[in-house]
């Protein structure tokens, strides 16, 4: 196993130092060593460096992503039974915009519709 120096890998990731050391906290980087001597494993380094450029380069579509996880469990035809303002409470208790929980919609009856007719 290759190991970098939390200056190593701050400069790959182009990042702060306190962002790696927030990284660790929630686990988005696991760190080896303790006290002043932190290493990281060279492979997770550059999987997450690889990670953000990819992001990146398409923010949209890791939106996308996130929406599609955030509305987990909901359905998208009893969306369009709901009043105005419990869908926008949902929007707000999952963490995205009433602009994405339309395109979401349209996005999931339309793969529906899709399935369905194949």
């Amino acid at each position: 196993m290759e190991y970098m120096t939390r200056a190593e890998a701050a400069a790959l990731l182009r990042v702060t130092t306190r962002t790696l050391v927030r990284w660790e906290r929630d686990g988005k980087l696991q760190p080896h060593g303790g006290g002043r001597t932190v290493l990281y494993d060279r492979k997770d380094v550059e999987a997450l460096a690889a990670y953000g450029r990819a992001k990146a380069a398409a923010p949209e579509m890791y939106r996308a992503c996130e929406v599609d996880e955030a509305m987990a469990g909901v359905d998208p035809e009893a969306l369009g039974s709901m009043a105005w303002g419990d869908v926008a409470r949902l929007a707000g208790e999952r963490g995205v915009t009433l602009n994405e929980v339309a395109a979401w919609q349209r996005r999931a009856l339309h793969e529906a519709s899709t399935n369905s007719s194949s």
